[in-house]
């Protein structure tokens, strides 16, 4: 018997789990990760992911710098992390955008899933949270105590 303890919100929470049931710690991360910053965040900006005032990332002039450390809001204006790193060509364009999730978690997207809104410095996507952490390449950093 497995005992498994999680601590959401400063509550501690014990579920004991039955015999033979190992627990699966990078589907307990990303759990309590997505519920976690579902409520810690700011106040939704509901936006249109097809207006002309969002930019497509390839027709940023400089997006290594321009989406530094940009935050990155989802469908409904959730939440879903920050710019870490951008990939780019000979030419300039990204080749693929580095999302953190958090401290220790991020994932490699594709620039065709942001758009770029340059007055407010904000990056939009049109995946979740939760598309986010199960896709494919999410890295999970160790750190030491």
């Amino acid at each position: 018997m497995f005992m498994k303890s999680a601590v959401l919100c400063g509550c501690i929470s014990i579920a004991v789990l039955g015999a033979g049931t190992m627990p699966s710690v990078a589907q307990d991360i990303r759990q309590y990760d997505v519920t976690k910053y579902e409520w810690d965040y700011p106040q939704v900006y509901v936006y249109r992911y097809d207006v002309p005032e969002l930019r497509r990332l390839y027709l940023l002039a400089d997006p290594t710098h321009q989406l530094a450390r940009a935050p990155i809001e989802g469908p409904a204006g959730h939440f879903i992390g920050r710019v870490r790193n951008v990939e780019t060509s000979s030419n300039g364009s990204p080749l693929r955008i580095e999302v953190a999730l958090n401290r220790m978690v991020s994932v490699w997207v594709s620039p065709g899933h942001f758009r770029f809104d340059a007055q407010n410095r904000v990056l939009f996507t049109d995946l979740t949270r939760d598309q986010l952490w199960t896709m494919p390449g999410a890295t999970v950093e160790s750190v030491t105590m």
